[in-house]
């Protein structure tokens, strides 16, 4: 008979299927969580606008909305492709992060990498989305107003967590350090 008991230690998880156990070792160390937590932003991020013009049409108001997928149906929504090659980047080389949880040196570098990524993305964001979404609205309409939308900000704490990540990561290394001169 194989029951399975799941049962979480303070971020450990133990699957036990009869008299055999599975350890999982990379979900025992922080940084593979804040990882996680800048993996799930990478993909809210394509859910949730960036920003937002209104625009004033023949005396009739529309929103225009500068996102990377089109959430709402009554906006006009534009993509924005340097955005989405930022973001998939950075999803991609987070999750080959994690799984680097053997490799220590690397995962340093490939995090300074990825907060490179971030701050271009987020520059790129407060510096040029708003002025890019103006430039595409037609000849004849006029923009009365813009604002940032939530996901502008997601890259500020996907910034922060991967320099915790890394910060946690740098720590590990020197403890392993430590412990390989005392032998």
């Amino acid at each position: 008979m194989c029951f399975l008991p799941i049962r979480i230690n303070f971020i450990f998880l133990h699957l036990k299927f009869s008299n055999t156990n599975i350890k999982i070792t990379m979900i025992q160390r922080i940084q593979t969580l804040w990882l996680i937590a800048v993996l799930v932003i990478a993909v809210a991020t394509f859910f949730f606008p960036l920003a937002y013009l209104d625009i004033d049409i023949k005396g009739m108001s529309a929103k225009y909305e500068y996102s990377i997928y089109p959430m709402a149906k009554d906006t006009i929504f534009h993509p924005a492709w340097v955005l989405i090659i930022l973001q998939s980047v950075l999803f991609i080389a987070t999750l080959i992060t994690i799984f680097l949880y053997k490799n220590r040196m690397l995962q340093i570098k490939i995090l300074a990498f990825l907060l490179l990524v971030c701050v271009v993305y987020t520059g790129y964001i407060f510096l040029f989305v708003i002025d890019n979404a103006a430039k595409d609205i037609p000849v004849g309409l006029f923009k009365t107003g813009d604002a940032y939308g939530i996901g502008s900000y997601f890259s500020f704490a996907q910034i922060v967590l991967i320099y915790l990540a890394q910060k946690a990561i740098k720590k590990d290394e020197i403890l392993v350090r430590s412990s390989d001169r005392l032998r």
